[in-house]
């Protein structure tokens, strides 16, 4: 069994993998009994049931995005159907807005529902009309998270559903869908435009404001894993996961690109990029946890080796998982979780004031540090987002506000910070 309701009368009413939907009554013995059964969605499963009242049955498939109602007094009859929009996927869950009157005669047709869908939306209609979207998110891999310089607002992007939404506090200010799925995301220190990495080796340069398309400029064959301006704007940096990064010149608020050079030696899957402050330095970090520094003007690779020449260096934004501002998390990572399958920071980022960094790490968890978390006995507040990773972590408006996404679970939360 996928769902299950109870009848007003006590019966209760049940569907499955197969589209069967039976009712269960209760014997003198008191127990329960199949008393009658249908198929409800051909070769497909059932999702959710609802008895909206005791005369109307509403049935969500798995599949074939279809809502159901049937006639509970009459055998369970088909009164109508209704299919949900493509972009929704199926049911999930169904709940009425407001339950009918007993004496309302097409209640079960007419009343207004709210849906959850397998694709993280809830749509509002019924099924005598098209449902709409009310609330929308991204669904399946979601990677890149991207905060506007002055505002509140921030840019995620799934590797799944391949779009792009610019997010003003808790609503979607545009979405555009793209042709592949997005790996990285970053804004332009002006904020008048948003670049995205794509799965393919595409960069593709967006307005900040509208989503309107700008220009694509085609980077190599390889996933872009992570871009970053240079502090000043006027360069941008693209790690790649065969191991190279390239960088551009950029210029008119990020719309204008031209290529510099592409900067080879790095080992294959390069999944993080910071540049220095004075924008003559890279550091990458790659799938095994190595550091990587790239000399911008000489355009070479220097191995983690040299590192300690530039230790000092100021690196703003610390994205890099291994770095002097959090090599106290990875102290710290396991801490109250136990030894067994130890974790791993996946996410991390300083603040735009530079006094504190935020770590997000393999089982879920967000961390809050004093900046630089360099002690082994630096001290922490934490709240836990899931068990999943968390794959990005972004200071937003001034330090007031952390936003992170977690991956498989397409799950973007926003905390303030007291």
């Amino acid at each position: 069994m996928t769902a299950v309701d109870f009848m007003e009368s006590g019966d209760l009413v049940a569907g499955d993998t197969d589209g069967i939907v039976a009712t269960y009554s209760v014997s003198n013995e008191g127990e329960y009994y199949m008393s009658h059964e249908f198929e409800a969605h051909k070769s497909k499963g059932v999702n959710c049931l609802l008895m909206v009242n005791e005369y109307f049955l509403v049935s969500g498939g798995d599949g074939d995005r279809m809502l159901m109602t049937w006639d509970a007094t009459r055998d369970f009859d088909k009164m109508g159907e209704v299919q949900l929009p493509d972009s929704v996927g199926d049911a999930r869950t169904i709940i009425t807005q407001k339950r009918p009157g007993r004496n309302a005669t097409n209640a079960g047709s007419a009343e207004s529902l709210f849906v959850s869908t397998t694709r993280n939306c809830i749509v509002e209609g019924s099924t005598l009309k098209k449902f709409a979207i009310t609330m929308w998110s991204h669904w399946g891999d979601i990677k890149a998270l991207a905060p506007h310089p002055d505002s509140l607002a921030f840019v995620t992007a799934g590797l799944t559903d391949k779009t792009v939404a610019k997010w003003r506090k808790q609503k979607v200010a545009w979405k555009v869908r793209m042709q592949t799925g997005c790996c990285s995301a970053a804004f332009h220190p002006s904020g008048q435009t948003v670049v995205v990495g794509s799965d393919d080796g595409h960069l593709v340069v967006l307005d900040g404001e509208s989503g309107k398309h700008v220009t694509t400029i085609r980077i190599c064959a390889a996933p872009l894993n992570a871009l970053a301006f240079a502090p000043d704007g006027n360069q941008l940096a693209l790690a790649t996961q065969n191991g190279a990064v390239y960088v551009y010149k950029t210029a008119k608020q990020g719309t204008v690109y031209r290529r510099l050079g592409k900067l080879n030696g790095g080992r294959q899957g390069l999944q993080q990029i910071d540049w220095n402050s004075r924008g003559d330095y890279l550091m990458t970090i790659d799938a095994d946890l190595e550091q990587g520094f790239w000399n911008v003007r000489t355009s070479r690779f220097e191995r983690n080796v040299n590192g300690t020449s530039l230790r000092d260096e100021e690196w703003p934004n610390a994205t890099c998982v291994v770095s002097f501002a959090n090599v106290g998390a990875w102290n710290k990572v396991n801490a109250r979780d136990g030894d067994d399958d130890l974790a791993e920071v996946t996410a991390s980022n300083v603040g735009v004031n530079g006094g504190l960094v935020v770590t997000g790490n393999s089982r879920g968890f967000l961390r809050l540090f004093r900046n630089p978390a360099a002690s082994a006995k630096c001290e922490f507040d934490e709240v836990k987002m899931g068990s999943g990773a968390v794959e990005a972590a972004r200071f937003v408006m001034d330090d007031g506000y952390v936003t992170a996404v977690r991956g498989r679970e397409a799950t973007v939360v926003r905390w303030k910070i007291k």
